[in-house]
């Protein structure tokens, strides 16, 4: 796990796909999120842009390629990149992800 400088104020932390430690930290971050929304959720706190609304967060993982990875896949997202495509990947391609926290919006 690392905690990369310069990110905003909602990135938690950079975890690895292949390592156990990371993915059970991930595990217990998402507990944590589980148990405040609960919590906020019993306490009926209400969002102060959104009265109606609840105050929920949710956990977002952005998938990152990393830059020695090899094979087909990895060709295809570099070939997306240079052609203005996405920068982010799919989890399941994800060499590693950057773990955000966000406030749940509710759209109308």
């Amino acid at each position: 796990m690392l905690l990369k400088p310069n990110r905003t104020s909602a990135y938690i932390s950079t975890i690895f796909m292949d390592s156990r430690e990371d993915l059970e930290h991930l595990k217990a971050i998402r507990n944590m999120v589980k148990n405040l929304n609960r919590d906020l959720k019993r306490q009926k706190a209400r969002d102060r842009y959104d009265k109606k609304g609840p105050l929920q967060f949710y956990v977002k993982l952005q998938g990152r390629l990393g830059r020695n990875k090899k094979g087909p896949i990895a060709d295809m997202y570099r070939k997306l990149w240079r052609q203005g495509g996405p920068v982010c990947v799919s989890v399941d391609d994800a060499e590693y992800c950057d773990v955000f926290l966000y406030r749940r919006y509710r759209y109308r």
